[in-house]
């Protein structure tokens, strides 16, 4: 029986992932007299392993969006993401490196499904800018993502539940590499509970199982994402955040069943602190 090879999967969620999920998806009204707006962060992590452990992951991160406001209810957003990698990742790699970059066109209250809840929707181009993504000869991709909020006040005040489908297709020069197959579609679905408090905190979890196609058709590399994170609003520009975050493969065909207890592994998790300056 021919066994079939999945392209490694990094287990340690990246806080940018998880900035990614928090301020790219905020929609608040912009300086009047000025179409452009954005924000910088900067983030530093590691996972619980001792430094000296071969386990060890420590990185420190970068990332700069853009934004241009073509009408009160879309908008443009270009991403760039880079990061240094103290510990080797995957590969083996030490260094600096970019990570893919994206522009993106999202349109926010497509439709009210019921009264204080709303749809929004963004059309996302991702450039092959990161080294794994040129190491698998990806030429581009796109990702279209659906995003139903609520606000839950009546409950708690300050409570929003939100769930985003992300649909995420790529376009390889080859159909493998290395002797391991690429991923052509990626579905992911991810329930947020976000709660304000105090004025100036919040607190945020999510959870996302996901699941990926090779360009033959085949299931590969279904996983499970979750994180947790708290955060304080210095002043109206200035944000900081720390939190967690883990994922797993929870079944994989060449090891077999993957416990879910290692999502809440203390050592394999990924403690990081954020800081954020929005214009």
């Amino acid at each position: 029986m021919n066994k079939i090879k999945v392209l490694p999967i990094l287990l340690l969620v990246t806080p940018s992932f998880v900035l990614a999920n928090n301020l790219q998806d905020e929609w608040v009204e912009g300086d009047e007299k000025s179409a452009w707006s954005g924000y910088v962060s900067a983030d530093y992590s590691r996972n619980g392993y001792e430094d000296s452990a071969h386990l060890a992951n420590r990185s420190a991160s970068a990332t700069g969006v853009l934004r241009y406001a073509v009408s009160d209810q879309s908008r443009l957003q270009l991403v760039v993401s880079g990061y240094h990698q103290q510990d080797g990742d995957v590969y083996g790699t030490r260094g600096q490196f970019w990570n893919d970059t994206s522009l993106s066109w999202a349109r926010n209250g497509l439709f009210n499904p019921t009264e204080g809840s709303t749809v929004s929707g963004e059309i996302r181009a991702i450039f092959p800018t990161s080294e794994s993504s040129k190491r698998n000869d990806l030429q581009f991709g796109t990702r279209v993502k659906l995003r139903w909020s609520a606000s839950f006040d009546e409950w708690l005040e300050g409570l929003t539940l939100s769930n985003t489908v992300l649909l995420r297709k790529n376009f390889h020069e080859y159909k493998t590499a290395g002797g391991y197959q690429m991923i052509e579609y990626r579905l992911s679905n991810q329930f947020s509970v976000d709660y304000a408090f105090a004025d100036d905190f919040y607190f945020n979890i999510f959870l996302m199982p996901r699941h990926s196609w090779n360009y033959h058709g085949n299931s590969l590399d279904p996983t499970i994402l979750h994180g947790e994170e708290i955060g304080y609003q210095m002043t109206e520009s200035i944000s900081m955040s720390v939190g967690m975050t883990n994922s797993v493969g929870y079944y994989n065909p060449d090891k077999g069943q993957n416990p879910l207890n290692d999502l809440i592994d203390l050592k394999k998790m990924t403690y990081y602190a954020v800081v954020n300056y929005q214009f």
